[in-house]
């Protein structure tokens, strides 16, 4: 059975879980590039022609998601 969390839970709790089922399940590279773009998913840090932008922790997750599952639709609650 797939781990569950129960409200109410903090988003540290939630994003350590999420971070144990996707080592358990899909490897993703921890820095990832696409032509200008390069994402750091350790350090949660993003780059754009080499210059920094603001990326929020809920927002890499759903990026790391998306990259995953490539080609694929995701429903807003697979995500």
């Amino acid at each position: 059975a797939d781990d569950h969390v129960t409200k109410p839970f903090s988003l540290v709790l939630l994003v350590k879980r999420i971070q144990a089922l996707l080592r358990r399940y899909y490897v993703v590279e921890d820095i990832w590039h696409y032509q200008d773009v390069t994402v750091d998913f350790t350090s949660y840090q993003a780059r754009v022609k080499n210059e920094e932008v603001a990326i929020k922790p809920k927002e890499l997750l759903v990026l790391k998601c998306l990259i995953q599952h490539k080609n694929q639709v995701l429903s807003r609650e697979q995500i």
